[in-house]
């Protein structure tokens, strides 16, 4: 409810000048297409909005609510209680940067989505095994591949995971051509930019393989590594500030303390409920995800360019759910704490700061 009361009625920039516009219409979106989002934009265009703009937040509204309700069950299939993982989930989705960029039509939301699929699938508590696992997985990377390339930075879990459905399935070999064959699926997205209508809006018209190649690699923007066509030299420290700024209020401070003190315990010390290789692979992709990814950057994160490199700080956001909210769960174990008789009212004062 939160989120729909605050979707904007209106263009915000650029990007969501495009895609609302995209939401109405149809066409190819900028490089790498975003298929994926452009479709489900499309498929909920009869959303009752004020305006093209505010049909399409609410439908990437919609998308928050679901990345909610998956991420809560990954903090559980990572070792969470049900009070911990709900606060956690309730002071991610309650930042300032998450609500300010999800509330409106951007990828962003669904490639959190996608990655929260993925922390969900790939533990041992996970929701299915061995087949199921891999094929499920590849599924998945597919579809994030079909939305925002930087779910790709998740790898690390999603690969272990898949490595693990390959052991339990006793079938290696079906189990790796499932996953392959369910990334090939999650793919066909792509194929709309084929048959996309030649709008106005439209970045490009996609006749041919070649072509569908070179906008999937973002070679407009001078390919998949580069970020923004023109700017400076990256400024490095001024990123990684930006980035320590965004988690910092995003996590209120002493949860994101908690959550990286428990990322580093849980592979010093692993405990009942995941492995410590697990827990590193979320490491890696934190810190690829992270620092790595903000120090490529090539514009000053500063007034309005800020707000474009904060969309991308919401990859490690989410990836620090999972140990704030076990962390938290240690941490009430550790003091004995009593929560019984405040169950309904903690998760809700912790939204509401």
């Amino acid at each position: 409810m939160l989120y729909l009361f605050v979707a904007p009625p209106y263009v915000v920039d650029g990007d969501n000048a495009e895609f609302s516009t995209l939401s109405a219409v149809g066409g190819v979106a900028h490089p790498p297409g975003y298929p994926l989002y452009v479709l489900y934009l499309r498929a909920l265009s009869w959303l009752p909005g004020a305006s093209p703009a505010h049909t399409a937040s609410i439908a990437t509204a919609l998308i928050t609510a679901a990345q909610l309700l998956v991420l809560h069950a990954a903090c559980r299939a990572w070792g969470a209680r049900p009070l911990a993982a709900t606060v956690a989930v309730a002071i991610f989705a309650a930042g300032p940067v998450v609500l300010r960029v999800q509330s409106e039509a951007e990828v962003f939301a669904l490639n959190g989505l996608v990655v929260a699929l993925v922390l969900w699938l790939a533990p041992k508590q996970g929701p299915v095994t061995g087949l199921w696992r891999a094929g499920l997985l590849g599924f998945v990377a597919g579809l994030g591949l079909a939305n925002h390339t930087t779910c790709v930075l998740v790898a690390p879990v999603g690969l272990l995971g898949v490595v693990r459905g390959m052991r339990e399935a006793g079938t290696p070999v079906r189990a790796a051509v499932l996953a392959v064959a369910g990334l090939v699926v999650g793919l066909t997205p792509y194929l709309y930019l084929f048959i996309a209508p030649a709008t106005r809006i439209s970045w490009a018209e996609i006749d041919s393989a070649v072509e569908l190649v070179h906008h999937m690699l973002r070679y407009d923007f001078g390919g998949p590594a580069a970020f923004a066509r023109s700017g400076a030299e990256p400024e490095y420290a001024a990123n990684v500030v930006a980035l320590a700024a965004t988690l910092a209020r995003g996590w209120l401070w002493l949860p994101l303390a908690v959550g990286l003190g428990m990322l580093a315990l849980a592979i010093a010390k692993p405990r009942a409920g995941e492995t410590r290789w697990m827990w590193s692979m979320l490491a890696v992709a934190f810190v690829i995800a992270g620092p790595l990814l903000v120090m490529r950057f090539n514009l000053p994160p500063r007034n309005l360019t800020l707000h474009m490199c904060q969309r991308f700080h919401l990859l490690p956001l989410v990836l620090l759910t999972i140990p704030v909210a076990v962390g938290l769960d240690q941490l009430a174990t550790k003091l004995r704490v009593r929560v019984r008789p405040v169950v309904v009212v903690l998760p809700v004062i912790g939204f509401v700061v």
